[in-house]
């Protein structure tokens, strides 16, 4: 059970001027009305967070993450077309892979795959697969070694600053690396229309 919370503002205006937009889990998504961001405050601390993969606690579990293989893999091969337009090879980090197979995918397509997972099954499951893959953060992640491609899909959401986390990929990144990621955008959706989505995955989600 989730007992340290903290409320924050917009993470991008950095002002309190939101309203309620989405009830779940007992949290809420406030709708900043200045730029649209949609963000839970009050929300879980890091170690709240952290606890939520580390003990396997998050709405998507490790087995969900594995058995969802053939649709997994062929979004990781289509997503890779797109990548390969423009990096053909060469050291590729995933920041959390789920089960690993973009970066199993990635492996065939020709690249070096390396990913941070916190979630303690998917993370033995990836290296059953032989991929390095360990659960520490961005700044302690693989010492000394940087990357080609930084990539990730769908993890926006789940950190508390997003802003400084691109700061630190970029970091990661060598000369005329790639920083590739995917993410879905609540905060365009009409809020007549929230309704009509089943879940939101609070607190998981934190935007």
């Amino acid at each position: 059970m989730l007992c340290r919370v903290e409320s924050v503002n917009c993470i991008f205006c950095g002002v309190d001027d939101s309203f309620p937009a989405i009830q779940e889990n007992g949290f809420t998504g406030r709708k900043c009305r200045r730029c649209g961001l949609i963000y839970v405050s009050p929300r879980p601390s890091r170690s709240e967070v952290a606890n939520l993969y580390g003990h396997d606690h998050a709405s998507i579990s490790a087995g969900a993450h594995i058995a969802a293989e053939s649709y997994k893999r062929l979004q990781a091969r289509h997503t890779l077309r797109i990548l390969r337009r423009y990096a053909t090879g060469g050291q590729l980090l995933e920041i959390g892979p789920g089960a690993g197979f973009f970066l199993q995918e990635a492996r065939l397509a020709g690249f070096g795959p390396h990913g941070i997972e916190l979630n303690p099954g998917q993370l033995e499951f990836i290296r059953r697969l032989g991929i390095p893959c360990v659960a520490e953060t961005l700044a302690e992640a693989f010492p000394g070694r940087s990357f080609d491609v930084v990539y990730h899909c769908d993890v926006i959401s789940h950190l508390h600053d997003p802003l400084a986390e691109f700061i630190a990929m970029h970091g990661r990144l060598r000369e005329d690396g790639l920083l590739m990621f995917e993410t879905g955008n609540f905060g365009d959706v009409r809020i007549d229309k929230l309704a009509s989505v089943p879940r939101f995955q609070y607190p998981d989600h934190l935007r």
